[in-house]
């Protein structure tokens, strides 16, 4: 019952944020605005549309270097405890937060960057994050329905993929729950992600690196959460506790990065 209430909130918290108009300028196909899915609970990327349309407007096709980037979504005012009683200047806080990677390794030969076409993009991801073997938790991508949804690998065939839906079992009503789809949909890592203002440094290494030993994260490369640390002035910030929402009020002080290994990210918010 309280797991249900937990999706019913964080779906009231997407709607709100697409109230909000937290996708400019957001891409057609014809000449309909195509909705956004709220797929399943577990899925850590649960607006498919805001992150394909971040892949398509923000994503860097010629990153040189690895950044990590934090961006607000939804913003909803903040009021203080006597707001009503002494005005003050209006303070907003996101309700969602878009964390994205650009990496070398998302970088496509070709002269002109910006004539890179959304589908190359999402090609050339897909090579990236190709390595994925049975049992392990992938991303199935579906940009013409505009869904991104967490799913285990079942087997993995010539040019296809069986999946199930993860965390879930993949038994539904006295049936095994699978899709056969094209390796072309099946990502075994993405390149960003969404969740609540509120989430700590714990939970980041682990989305950063991947969750369960054989997956992929947001990192090309698979990484233990453990050689992965947040610095402030070049100190590690020992309180893995620590959300997200604070370390944005501290990015703005100081230098903020992230330590992948013995590579030092900057870590920006936007």
């Amino acid at each position: 019952k309280s797991s249900a209430t937990a999706a019913c909130c964080f779906a009231d918290m997407l709607n709100r944020a697409l109230r909000n108009n937290i996708i400019r300028g957001r891409r057609r196909y014809g000449n309909t605005f195509v909705g956004v899915h709220l797929l399943t609970p577990n899925a850590s990327i649960g607006v498919g549309e805001a992150l394909l349309h971040y892949v398509e407007t923000r994503m860097d096709p010629v990153s040189h270097s690895p950044t990590f980037t934090a961006l607000g979504m939804g913003q909803r005012k903040k009021a203080g405890l006597f707001s009503w009683l002494f005005p003050t200047p209006q303070e907003w806080s996101p309700d969602l937060v878009i964390f994205a990677l650009n990496h070398p390794s998302f970088n496509i030969d070709q002269a002109r960057p910006s004539s890179i076409s959304f589908e190359a993009r999402l090609q050339h991801l897909n090579q990236v994050y190709s390595t994925y073997k049975v049992g392990d938790n992938v991303w199935l991508v579906e940009p013409e329905d505009e869904r991104i949804v967490k799913m285990e690998v079942i087997s993995v065939q010539r040019d296809t993929v069986t999946v199930g839906l993860a965390g879930f079992g993949l038994v539904h009503s006295g049936r095994t729950s699978t899709r056969t789809v094209p390796k072309s949909k099946i990502f075994g890592g993405f390149p960003c992600t969404t969740f609540v203002p509120s989430m700590p440094i714990r939970l980041l290494k682990k989305i950063i690196s991947g969750k369960d030993q054989g997956d992929l994260g947001l990192w090309p490369e698979k990484v233990s959460p453990g050689k992965i640390s947040f610095e402030l002035d070049g100190r590690v910030i020992q309180d893995e506790e620590v959300g997200i929402g604070t370390l944005s009020r501290w990015g703005a002080r100081g230098k903020l990065e992230v330590r992948v290994g013995r590579e030092r990210v900057p870590f920006v918010f936007e």
